[in-house]
């Protein structure tokens, strides 16, 4: 079957009347979204926990977030950051931060 008889079987099937056009041939495909990014861990030695108050127990971890076209970051849109106590599994949001722990970030 000839591609001009199979378009118009098709276009005459579907009920519709004008030009039959190929769409898959101008469509694209795009993926694109957000992502977080690699987590960095630092051990903030000279803090002292405002929960339980031992000293070098605090871990802060900082993360972005990126806008990715095809699984590519294209640009940082944010950065999340938490401070966690090993001593007394006190976790702390950025809005928890003292300024010792702002401090040594």
């Amino acid at each position: 079957m000839s591609q001009g008889i199979l378009e118009s079987s098709i276009f005459k099937a579907s009920g519709a009347s004008g030009k039959f056009v190929n769409s898959l041939k101008n469509d694209m495909l795009l993926f694109f979204g957000t992502r977080p990014g690699k987590k960095e861990t630092k051990v903030l030695a000279e803090v002292q926990c405002p929960h339980c108050g031992q000293n070098g127990t605090l871990t802060a971890v900082s993360q972005a977030n990126y806008i990715h076209l095809f699984w590519i970051p294209l640009f940082k849109i944010g950065v999340s950051q938490f401070a966690e106590c090993t001593h007394c599994k006190r976790g702390f949001y950025k809005e928890e931060f003292s300024k010792e722990m702002e401090g040594a970030m």
